[in-house]
C-alpha cells in the first residue's frame, strides 16, 4: 500500500481511505500487504513521515497488522 496521500481528499491520516484499507486487510490479510511511501514522488502531497505514519492512526489495525505491513511481509518475501 503506497501513494495513499495522493488518492485522499483529506489530510493526514487520510481517513477517507480507511474503508479501502479495511477491505484490503479483510480480503488479503495483513501478512500479504506491504506499506510503502512512494517517496520522493509523493513530496507534492506529503512528506516522508506522513507517507508512512498514517497507518499507525488507523483504529481497526492491530499492532500485529501494522508490524506485518511495515516490515514482516517484506522480510518473509526476501528471506527465501
Amino acid at each position: 500500500m503506497s501513494s495513499l496521500p495522493r488518492s485522499s481528499d483529506q489530510g493526514w491520516p487520510y481517513e477517507d481511505l480507511w474503508g479501502y484499507v479495511r477491505h484490503l486487510a479483510d480480503w488479503f490479510g495483513s501478512e500479504r500487504l506491504m506499506l510503502g511511501s512512494d517517496y520522493p514522488w509523493m513530496d507534492d502531497w506529503a512528506d516522508y513521515e506522513a507517507c508512512l505514519s498514517w497507518v499507525e492512526a488507523v483504529p481497526f489495525l492491530s499492532a500485529r497488522d501494522y508490524a506485518n505491513m511495515a516490515h514482516r511481509t517484506f522480510e518473509s518475501v526476501h528471506e527465501a
